[in-house]
C-alpha cells in the first residue's frame, strides 16, 4: 500500500523493470556496436593509407604539382617495367654467373644437377631496385621541361627500396628534391609506389617446390609433379626443350598477377644430371628403361 492507500501491481514494477532493463542493454549494445565499428575502420584505413609520409616543406608561393606529379609517374612506370623485366630473367636484372643461353636470350639457372641456386627474396628485392632507379633517370630526363619553365630543380641521388608482399611488389624511393622559382621554393624527398596484384611469393613457393623434387631426383624430370604443383599453386607452367639434352626451359604464367593488364610471366632453366646421350628424347628415353 501506499501512503493514499492505493495498491500498485506488483506485476507492473516487474514489468517496468524488465523493460528498464531491456532499453540500458539495448543502449549498451548499439555502443558497443558503434565502437566495434570504428575500430574496424580506424584499422582499415591505417592499412590502406598511402605510404607516402613526406610532405613538402614550401617556402612562400609556389605550385610544383606538376613536378611531383612527374617524379610519381616516372616511379609508378619504373617499377611496374622493372618487376615485368625480372619476370622473364628469373627475377634478375644483371644474370647470375650459371645461366644458359637459348635460341638468343639468356635465362638463369636455378637447378642444376641437384643443386638449388634459386635467388631468395631479399636478392629480387635488390635487383628491382636496382634496375628501377637506372629506369628514373631516363624517364626524369633532368626535369628538362620545367626548368625551360623557370624552375631551379637541385637533386640529391635517388635511392630506391623495394618490399614484396604477398600481394603486391611495394616500392618506396628517397629522392631529395630543391624546387625553387623566384623568392619561393619547395623541398621534398619521400615517394612511394604500389604494384598490385603481383604475387611473387606464390611463384617462389612454386620454383623451391620443384626444387625440392629436383634435389631428391636429378636424373629424372616428373612432369606429371610439375603440374600438379602448378596447380596447387593456381599457375600455369610449361616445360619447354632446349638445344642442350639436359638443359629444360620453364615458363611460369600466372594470371593472378596482372598489374599490366596481362598475366605475368616468369622464366628459368634447369639443368638435369642426365646419361650421356645425344638428345633430350633419347635422355628420357634412357631414363625410363
Amino acid at each position: 500500500m501506499n501512503k493514499r492507500g492505493i495498491r500498485v501491481p506488483t506485476s507492473l514494477i516487474g514489468n517496468n523493470l524488465v523493460k528498464s532493463k531491456r532499453s540500458q542493454l539495448t543502449i549498451f549494445l548499439i555502443i558497443a556496436v558503434v565502437l566495434v565499428g570504428v575500430v574496424i575502420i580506424f584499422f582499415v584505413l591505417k592499412q590502406t593509407k598511402p605510404p607516402i609520409e613526406d610532405e613538402p616543406q614550401i617556402i612562400g608561393s609556389i605550385d610544383v604539382t606538376a613536378i611531383i606529379n612527374k617524379v610519381n609517374l616516372c616511379l609508378k612506370d619504373s617499377a611496374k617495367y622493372s618487376v615485368s623485366y625480372i619476370g622473364f630473367q628469373g627475377g634478375y636484372y644483371n644474370l647470375p654467373e650459371k645461366n644458359t643461353i637459348i635460341f638468343t636470350e639468356r635465362y638463369p639457372i636455378f637447378m642444376d644437377k641437384g643443386q638449388n641456386i634459386i635467388p631468395s627474396i631479399d636478392l629480387i628485392q635488390s635487383e628491382i631496385s636496382n634496375f628501377t632507379e637506372i629506369q628514373l633517370i631516363d624517364c626524369f630526363d633532368d626535369f628538362k621541361e620545367f626548368k625551360e619553365q623557370g624552375f631551379d630543380i637541385n637533386q640529391g641521388k635517388a635511392a630506391v627500396k623495394t618490399k614484396i608482399n604477398q600481394d603486391n611488389v611495394a616500392i618506396n624511393l628517397t629522392f631529395p628534391l630543391t624546387i625553387t622559382k623566384g623568392d619561393s621554393s619547395v623541398a621534398i624527398s619521400k615517394f612511394s609506389t604500389v604494384i598490385r596484384p603481383a604475387k611473387l611469393p606464390k611463384i617462389l613457393n612454386f620454383t623451391n617446390q620443384v626444387a625440392a623434387q629436383h634435389q631428391q631426383d636429378p636424373r629424372g624430370i616428373c612432369l606429371a609433379c610439375i603440374s600438379s604443383l602448378a596447380e596447387q599453386n593456381s599457375l600455369d607452367v610449361t616445360v619447354l626443350e632446349t638445344f642442350e639434352s639436359d638443359v629444360f626451359l620453364f615458363r611460369v604464367i600466372d594470371s593472378e598477377s596482372n598489374f599490366t593488364d596481362y598475366p605475368y610471366n616468369f622464366y628459368f632453366a634447369s639443368r638435369y644430371d642426365f646419361p650421356n646421350c645425344n638428345n633430350t628424347r633419347g635422355c628420357l628415353d634412357e631414363l625410363s628403361n
